[in-house]
């Protein structure tokens, strides 16, 4: 009868693998809610809220009010008619009511690329920054809903005459 030896090599090689293993379930878990957020926001593609933005602006710019709206993740957010005629949206606070008018919200020239910055914290949000009409900085925020970016909040605006 002849016997085979396990070699003290064969030894180290299954410490090793043991010890890797080990080590990408520690790393893993440590990760595991940067990692999370990353597939539930989508981080790959970090100009998809900018592009959320623009195109609810072009919408708006349009006068195509079902295109904007489908860009909404919100339904605080009301129709604000004017003279017979969708104008954009208005929202009614504890302040008063704020109306968001899709021809101030539009920049002059449409911004080459907003600034995006990710929250990774709660639910996760994205933050949007665009000029307004005047130039001044409009702040979107942004959620993960119904398969895409929707925008949840508009930071402007201005109190209802």
């Amino acid at each position: 009868m002849t016997y085979v030896s396990v070699g003290a090599s064969s030894r180290v090689v299954g410490y090793v693998v043991a010890v890797v293993v080990a080590g990408l379930v520690i790393v893993g878990a440590w990760n595991q809610e940067s990692i999370s957020y990353y597939l539930k926001m989508r981080a790959w593609d970090p100009n998809a809220p900018g592009r959320t933005v623009l195109e609810f602006l072009r919408a708006g710019k349009r006068g195509d009010q079902d295109a904007a709206t489908r860009l909404l993740g919100t339904q605080e957010l009301k129709p604000l008619i004017t003279r017979g005629k969708w104008t954009g949206y208005s929202l009614t606070t504890l302040a008063g009511t704020l109306e968001y008018v899709m021809s101030d919200l539009t920049p002059a020239s449409e911004p080459k690329s907003p600034k995006t910055e990710f929250v990774y914290r709660g639910d996760g949000a994205a933050i949007v920054t665009v000029p307004d009409r005047s130039g001044t900085e409009v702040t979107y925020r942004l959620l993960i809903a119904g398969g895409g970016w929707k925008i949840a909040e508009i930071r402007g605006g201005r109190v209802a005459r």
